[in-house]
């Protein structure tokens, strides 16, 4: 008889899914290009940094070794805004398919790695004012 594992969440219970993820979402980054006043990252006291290559190579291998098979660029920081970027994308679409969530605004400048490595590209568009939003 196999054993179901339950974990309690906010009154409820959410039964995790006994196969590996196939899909994973890593952080390059916390640090952004622009400075968006209703971002939620001024509110942290931690110091926003880039992800450094060697902890981005164990990642990859401990994501690979799981069996994912998507992963996405993204999190509260811009991907693109990373100095290894390049370098990042095209390690990481040798082993996984790739996806990229992104403010959009540093694309012209990354546009030959974006088009090499990537399958999906968001565009993340969010503000504050209702008529510039338009």
């Amino acid at each position: 008889m196999t054993q179901v594992m339950q974990v309690r969440v906010h009154g409820g219970v959410f039964i995790p899914d006994p196969d590996p993820p196939r899909e994973a979402h890593v952080e390059l980054t916390t640090k952004c290009n622009l400075d968006c006043e209703f971002c939620y990252r001024k509110s942290w006291d931690e110091k926003l940094d880039f992800m450094d290559l060697d902890l981005f190579k164990k990642v990859l291998n401990e994501l690979d070794d799981m069996g994912v098979e998507d992963l996405w660029f993204s999190g509260w920081g811009e991907p693109t805004f990373h100095p290894k970027f390049e370098e990042m994308a095209s390690m990481a679409s040798k082993r996984f398919n790739l996806g990229l969530v992104t403010n959009g605004t540093l694309l012209k400048h990354r546009m030959k790695a974006v088009q090499e490595n990537f399958d999906w590209v968001f565009v993340s568009v969010d503000v504050n004012d209702p008529e510039l939003y338009r």
